[in-house]
């Protein structure tokens, strides 16, 4: 009994250990109805989803991404295109996911790719939660 409980708590540490981070997300325009989003992550070995939710809301869902270290995207040279985009960590307690919901003008095409990135640090990750806390307050 006690050797399965710790093979289930080892078990879970290892895919732990083994989910990714996103540290960060670009989106660039290709043509009129074709936005290209690229995911910079600890583990190019994800693949995300994309689903269309309604002619304006597109969700892609990165699988075995633990956290994100990145914060809200600038679209502003999307905005004819995108007018939100949310970014969110779901801790699903196996290995989380990252769901990113892209709210657009008009119905278009998502491309993704996912590219090679630096772990974050914990320092890098307490800066950055200050200012984003500087970025809300009036």
């Amino acid at each position: 009994m006690k050797k399965s409980i710790l093979a289930v708590i080892l078990c879970l540490t290892l895919s732990q250990a083994n989910a990714s981070d996103l540290v960060q997300m670009d989106m660039k325009k290709v043509s009129d109805n074709v936005i290209d989003v690229t995911l910079h992550a600890t583990d190019t070995s994800l693949a995300p989803m994309v689903t269309k939710k309604s002619n304006n809301k597109y969700v892609i869902l990165m699988p075995n991404v633990s956290g994100n270290s990145v914060s809200k995207p600038n679209f502003s040279s999307l905005k004819d295109i995108i007018s939100d985009v949310d970014v969110r960590s779901i801790d699903d307690g196996i290995n989380g996911y990252t769901k990113v919901t892209l709210t657009t003008t008009r119905p278009i095409d998502i491309k993704t790719n996912v590219q090679k990135a630096a772990p974050v640090s914990a320092e890098e990750n307490a800066t950055k939660a200050l200012i984003a806390q500087i970025k809300t307050k009036p």
